[in-house]
Formats: structure tokens, C-alpha cells, sequence
């Protein structure tokens, strides 16, 4: 089974939940929102406006410990 796979199914079994514990190993699949230039629209712009430009995203984390 790949690593894709495992974590895939680890994903699954969570469903919505952000944290995981199995044992001895804890696992967080958690979520956080970025900020990130879209460049896109920065090289049709001025540097110093960059910032209009700036939109958010929101993922999910996932770790084990």
C-alpha cells in the first residue's frame, strides 16, 4: 500500500474530525487559511498595489506524531 494510499484511507476514516489518535501516534488533519499573492493579476498591476491582489485560501494539514 503507498503512502498516498494510507493516507487516503487515515483521511476517510477521520471524515471531519481534526484530530486522530491511534496508540501511541497522534494524527492531525487540520485546517488553516494562506494568503497568497495571485501573480496573475500582480504582472498586469504596480508592485506597490500588490496587496488588491492578495486572496486566501483554506486547506487542510496533515500530520502524524
Amino acid at each position: 500500500m503507498s503512502n498516498t494510499t494510507l493516507e487516503d484511507s487515515v483521511k476517510a476514516v477521520m471524515g471531519d474530525d481534526e484530530l486522530l489518535t491511534a496508540g501511541a501516534y497522534k494524527v492531525s488533519w487540520k485546517t488553516f487559511t494562506s494568503s497568497r499573492v495571485d501573480t496573475t493579476a500582480l504582472k498586469k498591476a504596480l508592485p506597490d498595489i500588490a496587496a488588491q491582489f492578495t486572496k486566501q485560501t483554506t486547506a487542510r494539514r496533515f500530520s502524524i506524531n
